[in-house]
């Protein structure tokens, strides 16, 4: 048997490079393959695979952190709410006193006026008055210069009772030049119309007077 040439050695272990820089590259490439996945912690994946896994439990493990800025959120905002429905119920408040004001106002007012209109009425008879006894004295007074002088004593007499009439019902001595209304007697001279609160004549109550010129 011919010994192995060296030329058929050399070839043999040519021939078996290939094969391991084969073995070599396929090892290689796992290893650099490997290399490129990204590199992910256990914990943070552990984290995903619970969220993927249970959203709800992951939810309920995160909520207590946000907890007191939730609740101090919606203390502040309830706060502001309360304070704004304070100051419109102070507004309203204050416009509801106001409109009483108003009112109350509006009813002196109103009284005023009713008895401004009643002390018109009143001094608006109390004027016709005056004037029909005024024309009636004066028809008197023409009817007693015709008689004759017969009757001219008796004339006299009931002339001076007149006159005494006309006196002021409180003092006597001066003659009547106020009016009390609403009963319109004549019977107050201006010097004693201004303390009395009935009249003297009727005892009615007084509710204003009214100076007349005879």
């Amino acid at each position: 048997m011919n010994p192995p040439h060296e030329g058929d050695a050399y070839s043999h272990k040519f021939q078996a490079i290939p094969f391991q820089v084969n073995q070599q590259f396929n090892s290689g490439s796992k290893t650099s393959i490997s290399s490129l996945t990204p590199y992910i912690p256990a914990t943070r994946k552990r984290y995903r695979d619970e969220f993927h896994t249970s959203p709800q439990l992951f939810g309920e493990s995160i909520l207590p952190q946000f907890q007191p800025e939730i609740d101090s959120l919606i203390h502040q905002h309830t706060m502001k709410i309360r304070s704004e429905l304070k100051e419109k119920d102070d507004q309203i408040e204050k416009m509801a006193r106001l409109n009483l004001m108003l009112e109350e106002k509006a009813k002196g007012l109103y009284l005023e006026s009713q008895l401004w209109q009643e002390t018109a009425r009143a001094n608006e008879a109390a004027a016709n008055s005056l004037r029909r006894a005024l024309d009636q004295f004066g028809e008197g007074s023409g009817a007693a210069v015709e008689e004759d002088v017969e009757s001219c004593g008796s004339c006299c007499d009931e002339t001076a009772e007149s006159s005494e009439r006309r006196m002021c019902w409180i003092c006597g001595e001066r003659q009547c030049c106020v009016v009390v209304l609403p009963c319109r007697h004549l019977c107050l001279c201006s010097g004693c119309g201004s303390g009395l609160h009935a009249c003297p004549v009727c005892n009615a109550s007084m509710a204003a007077t009214v100076h007349v010129n005879i």
